[in-house]
Order: C-alpha cells, then sequence, then structure tokens
C-alpha cells in the first residue's frame, strides 16, 4: 500500500504529462480557463483507474484524502493533522477510513470563531468482479460526477475564498467526508466526535455532490430553510452566468443531513440525478467542466452571504439526536 501511494504522490506533484493527457485532446481545450483546467485536473486525478472507486477503508479512500489535503494546503488552507480517522465496525472486520479537514479564518474577531463547513464526499463504490464470456473482468466505479466533482468544487471554492479571506467574517471549514456510502459516518464523526466541542459554532453547512451534469440545471436543497432560502431569492437579483433552482425534494441522501439532524442550517447543492449515476459509466467525459465553472461562481456568491449575513436560523424545534451509526468509533 506504501508504494502505491508514494507512486500517486509522485504524480500529484508532477501532474505527469500522462494525466494531463485524459483531457487534453482538443484544440478547444487549449482555451480552458484557468479555474476549468484545474477542475479538470482535480476529477481527472480523484476518478482515474488508480482510486479503483474510492471504497471506504480503500486504498483508493485514502489516495483521495491524500490529494485533497495537498491541494488544500497549496491553496492556503490550514490542514489539521490529526482526529480525523475512525472505524466502522463491520460483522467480518473493521473499516478505517477518515476525514480530512481544512479551516480558513475569518477576519472578524467578533464572528471569526463561527464556521461555516463546506463538505463533499470522497468515497464511491470501489470496483467488483464481472464474468464476461467465462472470464472475469474488473469493473470499477469511477465516480467522475458522484462526487469527484464536488470534491474539485471544494477545492476550487477553497482555492478563491483564500484569496479572499480579507473579505469573509466567519471562518470556514472545509470537509472531505470519508465513509459517506457508510450511512454518512465521516459526517457524523466529524459532528459528533471530532469537532462536538465546537458543533454550537457552526452556523451553516454547504454540501457538494455530484456538480458535474450541469445541462440538468443547478439545484439547491435546502429543507425549504426560510433564511437559506432567502439567499438563493437574493442572489436572483445579482448578475452570475447561472442560478439555483430551489427545491423541496431531495435529489440524494448525503452527508448534510447530519448536519440538519444536529439542527444545524443545511443546503444540498447537486445538478441532480442522471443516468450514470451509481454504475461504471460514471467516467471523466460525462461530466461538464464549462457548467461546473458557473455554478462555482454562484456558489462562491452564496458562501459570501453566509460568512457575512446574519446567522441562519434553524426554526425548527424537534431535539437534536446524537446516536452514532451502529459501529462507528473513534481509534
Amino acid at each position: 500500500m506504501k508504494h502505491r501511494i508514494l507512486t500517486i504522490l509522485i504524480a500529484l506533484a508532477a501532474f505527469s504529462p500522462v494525466l494531463r493527457g485524459q483531457y487534453r485532446t482538443t484544440l478547444q481545450d487549449l482555451d480552458d480557463s484557468e479555474t476549468v483546467h484545474a477542475l479538470k485536473e482535480h476529477v481527472a486525478m480523484l476518478s482515474s483507474a488508480q482510486m479503483e472507486g474510492r471504497k471506504a477503508g480503500s486504498d483508493g479512500e485514502k489516495m483521495a484524502a491524500e490529494y485533497l489535503e495537498a491541494r488544500l494546503k497549496e491553496y492556503g488552507i490550514d490542514v489539521l493533522g490529526s482526529g480525523n480517522e475512525f472505524g466502522i465496525a463491520g460483522e467480518a472486520d473493521t473499516i478505517r477510513s477518515r476525514n480530512v479537514t481544512g479551516l480558513l479564518e475569518g477576519w472578524d474577531k467578533n464572528l471569526n470563531q463561527r464556521y461555516i463547513v463546506i463538505g463533499a464526499r470522497m468515497d464511491n463504490l470501489g470496483m467488483d468482479t464481472l464474468m464476461v464470456n467465462g472470464k472475469p473482468q474488473r469493473r470499477i466505479y469511477y465516480g467522475a460526477n458522484g462526487n469527484a466533482s464536488g470534491m474539485a468544487m471544494m477545492l476550487e471554492l477553497a482555492r478563491r475564498l483564500s484569496y479572499s479571506r480579507s473579505l469573509l467574517r466567519r471562518s470556514i471549514s472545509f470537509v472531505g467526508f470519508g465513509a459517506s456510502e457508510k450511512t454518512f459516518a465521516g459526517a457524523w464523526y466529524f459532528l459528533n466526535r471530532a469537532f462536538e466541542k465546537d458543533a454550537d459554532k457552526m452556523d451553516a453547512m454547504v454540501n457538494l455532490d455530484c456538480l458535474g451534469t450541469g445541462a440538468n440545471g443547478l439545484f439547491a436543497f435546502t429543507s425549504s430553510n426560510e433564511d437559506l432560502n432567502t439567499i438563493v431569492n437574493v442572489l436572483k437579483g445579482e448578475l452570475l452566468p447561472v442560478q439555483a433552482t430551489l427545491t423541496s425534494e431531495q435529489p440524494y441522501s448525503s452527508d448534510q443531513v447530519v448536519f440538519y439532524d444536529k439542527e444545524i442550517p443545511s443546503v444540498l447543492f447537486t445538478t441532480g440525478r442522471y443516468p450514470e449515476y451509481g454504475t461504471g459509466r460514471d467516467t471523466y467525459d460525462i461530466v461538464d467542466f464549462d457548467s461546473m465553472e458557473k455554478e462555482l461562481e454562484y456558489i462562491f456568491s452564496f458562501i459570501q452571504h453566509l460568512c457575512n449575513g446574519n446567522k441562519p436560523l434553524f426554526r425548527n424545534s424537534s431535539a437534536a439526536k446524537g446516536e452514532a451509526p451502529a459501529g462507528v468509533y473513534s481509534f
């Protein structure tokens, strides 16, 4: 495993021509903006065959975590080096997974101890073996849109927000969630164990999941939170390349539900369901990077409003629940 991780880290450091060759195939690509170029590199790496579908607890998921850590540090984000590993007890053995957590401090001394959480799940379905004409064939669930696209979006938001830190009153926590496919275990561990003492300082959560099929539109699932809906409506008056459509029906069950359960106002940004979801056809070539760049502009503006405006209220009197998913514990 150490050899494989070393191999991929060398590739990350060098941004090898082989990797770039996965998408530098047309003259039009040569005119990519810096943002599109970066989004393509992130998705190409995170959905590469080397990651083997990023199954929870696998070497591939660990490689994805190493990639997120390296890029966040490169973009000026303080990455926490401990307290991110957790275990999920299974019937046969224990799955060891991890989160990646980065912090960007706001400038306002009265508000920079309050946090906006921006998260994206790291893991996918991994791989399996099919029998084709009597011969075993490996099938990888690459997860380019689900959710290399969300991780790529988080990284480029981190880059842009780092440049704009002097304009942010609240602080931001960037989190790559491990073992999301396992009952959102990473999100639960982050909120109820690693940062349990600071959970009451989290004013809102923004979840990024499946953002690579922008021709379908950009959707904001706010759980009908009035204050988050207000931000969406305010942004309609701004000159942005795309606008989000409010939806009261959750497109995907994703990590924001853990924060909602803790009565933290939460929004899921997604481009919705797509035919390749959960299949081996969820590959790099289905991702619409030009649309992703437009979505990034919108989500960036949304986060600025969250960081600098009034604290959104949950407006729900139901008691927060804190029970762990079965078998999740700290190392």
